[in-house]
């Protein structure tokens, strides 16, 4: 659909595709059922419109979109494209379930593993809030850090300098972590924030050990 939508709430339903790239203007609520809803330009989920994730697929085509809060209901998933790009939630609604039968699983995690990294005290840990970084300074989660092999660490989804960031812009409770699962394509390995939860100052959520 290439031609803007208004209107109250929008629902995607159904097996199948539905590929929406103009500029819409639906001023509810937006809710993904079944099937996929594939974003074709960046600008296709209004950005106060709250995200029901109730089954189904959102596939972000590879563009930064900007959205309301994020509500999960039922198993979904969220499909990152190969490319430098954002999805930002204006916040965490609410969750239902627990990790045993409501999951939001983010597929296309292609980064390395950043699960050991070097301190401050010059220790490998996996587990210390004051990593050192590439320029010798110290941060609190591991997004570019050195590994005790020298290596530049990422955390984060999309390949090394080709990143991709998940932002949820509040807090999430332990429960909520737990129900977020990353899943790295080339590997076949699932990732979750409930193993080691670790969170940026914007409210990234960052895929740090394996399942």
């Amino acid at each position: 659909v290439s031609s803007a939508i208004t209107g109250k709430n929008f629902t995607k339903a159904g097996t199948g595709v539905l590929k929406v790239s103009a500029t819409n203007a639906w001023v509810g609520t937006t809710t993904i059922s079944g099937g996929t809803l594939q974003l074709g330009t960046g600008t296709n989920i209004p950005d106060a419109s709250a995200v029901y994730f109730a089954g189904g697929n959102l596939n972000d085509g590879g563009f930064t979109e900007t959205m309301g809060a994020l509500f999960l209901s039922n198993s979904a998933t969220i499909t990152l494209q190969n490319s430098n790009h954002s999805l930002t939630f204006a916040s965490a609604g609410t969750f239902a379930g627990n990790a045993s039968n409501t999951l939001l699983t983010i597929v296309g995690y292609n980064g390395l593993d950043a699960t050991t990294a070097v301190d401050t005290y010059g220790k490998v840990s996996g587990t210390s809030s004051t990593f050192v970084n590439l320029y010798g300074k110290k941060q609190n989660f591991i997004v570019g850090g050195l590994s005790q092999y020298g290596r530049v660490l990422y955390g984060m989804s999309g390949a090394a300098g080709n990143p991709t960031n998940i932002y949820i812009k509040s807090a999430l409770t332990t429960t909520q972590l737990g129900q977020i699962q990353f899943y790295n394509t080339n590997g076949n390995n699932y990732y979750s924030t409930a193993q080691k939860p670790v969170a940026g100052a914007n409210g990234e959520i960052v895929p740090n050990a394996p399942k």
